[in-house]
């Protein structure tokens, strides 16, 4: 496991607790946790949202500097790489400008928008493209989770939705590709071992 791949992983689980963190006060109070927007501790608040950015680089980092061996020699692979790609950036550069002013607005904020439910969507549909392809990663089982843990948003009572749980999946399973993983199989159906480094 690379270095790297160490970052952006202890980045997903930090993001994840914070973000789940506010999932379970939110259902057990009825209150945002202190990491939340307009939090009664705005530097807590500003901890959180720098946890978030910094999580959101280092996938992008891993995505195109890490896992790219994953998606060699499969076109749709690449494609869902790159929408991962620009709907992290945009998510980190959102939240960074949240933190040091009053936030994206107008188009800006749009577009952020578009990139939220993309980092939700986006790596589920990777998870079953992997499975698909015969890849039994735990990024492929953890990406394909996103998405019945994305349908919770819209089916548990309202202090309890929230993307958390989604994100959760979504940003370790990213953190850890090509880790455990088999080289994309060939056209010929064969799967060969890949290093986890």
């Amino acid at each position: 496991m690379s270095r790297l791949t160490i970052a952006a992983l202890a980045a997903a689980i930090a993001t994840s607790a914070i973000a789940l963190t506010d999932a379970m006060t939110r259902g057990l109070t009825g209150d945002d946790s202190i990491f939340a927007d307009g939090s009664a501790v705005p530097v807590v608040e500003a901890l959180g949202d720098v946890v978030h950015i910094a999580c959101y680089a280092l996938l992008v980092a891993v995505l195109v500097l890490v896992a790219g061996p994953l998606f060699a020699g499969h076109p749709w692979r690449q494609i869902l790489r790159w929408a991962l790609v620009v709907a992290y950036g945009l998510m980190a550069l959102g939240m960074a400008a949240g933190l040091l002013g009053p936030g994206p607005d107008g188009a800006l904020a749009v577009v952020v928008t578009v990139g939220f439910f993309a980092m939700l969507l986006l790596p589920g549909v990777l998870g079953l493209t992997l499975l698909i392809q015969h890849d039994r990663s735990p990024s492929a089982f953890l990406l394909t989770l996103t998405l019945p843990a994305a349908v919770l948003m819209f089916v548990l009572p309202e202090g309890w939705a929230h993307p958390g749980y989604a994100e959760t999946f979504a940003n370790v399973g990213l953190a850890l590709l090509g880790v455990g993983s088999a080289v994309p199989a060939d056209r010929g159906g064969r799967v060969a071992a890949a290093s986890a480094t």
